[in-house]
Parts: C-alpha cells; sequence; structure tokens
C-alpha cells in the first residue's frame, strides 16, 4: 500500500524536487490518513533544507475558519515546523523571510486553540495527539500547558495522547516539569513512568530533582525500573551515582535475591 511506501517516498525527496513534491501532495486527496505523517515530513524536509518557499508554501496551505476544528495535517505541518525549529537551534526561528514571518503568524491561531483541542474528548486522537505535540509553545500561559500535558499521561487517556504528552515535555526547558511531573507520579501506569524517567534523564539539570523526588518517598526505589536505574548508577557526575547507589541499594538486593530464588527453584525442578 501506499502508506507502507510511504518511508521510501520520503527518503527520495531531494533539495531539487522538494517543492515540486511539496506542490502536488497539497494538491491532492487531503483525507487519507497519511496526509499529516506526509505534511509534518514535508515541512521537516523543507526547514532541515532550509527551503523558505516550501516552509512558507505549506504554512499558507493551512486553511485556519474561524470557529472551525483544524484538519490533522494542519496540525502536523505546524509540528513539523516548531519541532524542527527546536532541533536546529531556532535557525529557522531567525529567519527574517517576510513570507514565512507572515505565514507564521496566521498559524499561531492554532497555538493559541492548542490547550482546547487536547482536551477535547471528541476529536480523534491522532489529530488529538498532534495538538498536544503543540502545547507549552504558545507565549503565555505555560505553566497551564505543563500543568494539562501532566495531566494528559494519566490511564486514562488514548495511547497516543499520552505518548504525544510525554514527547512535548521533552521539548520543554521549564524548571517546574519534574515537580509537575512527580506530583502525577502514582497515578501513571508503568509505560508512562517509563516514559517521565526518559524524559527527565534528558535534562542533566533535573536529575537532582528525580534523585530528591526518590528521597523523599514520592517516587519510591523500586517503581524506578532496571534499565533507569542503570542509567542513574552509571551517570557521568560521581555525585549522582554514589546518591543513586545509596537509593537504590535495597532495590538491587531485592532483584538480586529475587533472581537468586527464581535460579534454585528452577534448579529445584530439575
Amino acid at each position: 500500500s501506499l502508506h507502507d511506501a510511504l518511508p521510501i517516498l520520503l527518503s527520495s525527496v531531494t533539495a531539487k524536487n522538494l517543492e515540486p513534491m511539496v506542490g502536488a501532495v497539497l494538491a491532492g486527496q487531503k483525507t487519507v490518513s497519511w496526509y499529516p505523517t506526509v505534511t509534518e515530513a514535508l515541512m521537516r524536509q523543507a526547514c532541515g533544507q532550509g527551503n523558505k518557499r516550501a516552509m512558507a508554501t505549506l504554512l499558507n496551505a493551512m486553511d485556519l475558519p474561524k470557529g472551525k476544528h483544524p484538519h490533522a495535517w494542519e496540525l502536523a505541518i505546524l509540528v513539523g515546523l516548531l519541532e524542527s525549529l527546536d532541533q536546529r537551534n531556532s535557525v529557522a526561528a531567525r529567519t527574517t523571510d517576510a513570507t514565512v514571518q507572515a505565514a507564521l503568524q496566521r498559524a499561531r491561531t492554532l497555538l493559541d486553540s492548542a490547550r482546547t483541542l487536547a482536551l477535547d474528548a471528541k476529536m480523534e486522537p491522532e489529530a488529538r495527539a498532534l495538538a498536544v505535540r503543540l502545547l507549552g509553545r504558545g507565549k503565555g500561559n505555560r505553566k497551564e500547558d505543563i500543568q494539562t500535558l501532566a495531566e494528559l499521561l494519566s490511564p486514562q487517556m488514548p495511547s497516543l495522547v499520552q505518548a504525544a504528552a510525554a514527547t512535548a515535555l521533552s521539548h520543554l526547558r521549564d524548571p517546574e516539569v519534574p515537580e509537575t511531573l512527580f506530583h502525577a507520579w502514582k497515578g501513571y501506569s508503568p509505560i508512562v513512568r517509563s516514559r517521565v524517567l526518559d524524559v527527565v534523564l534528558a535534562r542533566p539539570p533535573w536529575v537532582e530533582p528525580l534523585l530528591a523526588a526518590i528521597e523523599r518517598k514520592q517516587i519510591l526505589p523500586q517503581e524506578v525500573d532496571t534499565p533507569r536505574r542503570q542509567r542513574l548508577l552509571d551517570y557521568h557526575s560521581v555525585e549522582i551515582q554514589q546518591r543513586a547507589a545509596k537509593l537504590f541499594a535495597g532495590a538491587v538486593n531485592r532483584d538480586r535475591q529475587r533472581s537468586e530464588e527464581h535460579t534454585s527453584e528452577l534448579q529445584s525442578h530439575h
């Protein structure tokens, strides 16, 4: 199917054929399931190549009628742009290209409505997940957005929405993110807990608050799975290693005891 061929199709995008491909995709059928994936990928390509014409064409294709929900593919274009700017150290964000700036200005209305869309349970999970990835990017209400993202990690949410909330949080640098995440820790499923730990461990300034949360038993040592525990025990800072070793000593001994019990149980069966 065409959906399966997408990776091959997108890997064949070059500086020469990007603009014709953008034109062909925008002229095509916008209701197919893979459309958001393609528009996001093309925006990432345009940003990667610094092709301002292609960026502006994609942004201008977004038809944003007042009072109507945007389509998933429109959200995908904005997600592709903003996440690329994060990775490219905001090279394109500093672009003074008037066409791109004007198109961006129009797209900002989407950022303002992202919160409403992210919380709308009637929206398709795919479109909702894209709206979630836009949270925390508007000028105001960052605290409120961080709070919303933490709530969207709850087990009651569709897994696509949970994953998108973890992704959105991983792009933020606000110092209150770890505390907000730990506050809701008890309500997370094991999979979400692992994702939250990945988000925190990816930011060196957040590792200390994580250890502090384990020290005050907000997070129990045994609630940190073995791979993430190991990352703390092998951390590049000796001080962090020592604190982690102290905190996880009990959990490591329990693991060892469990493994020894399992081994002797196996041996007794032979």
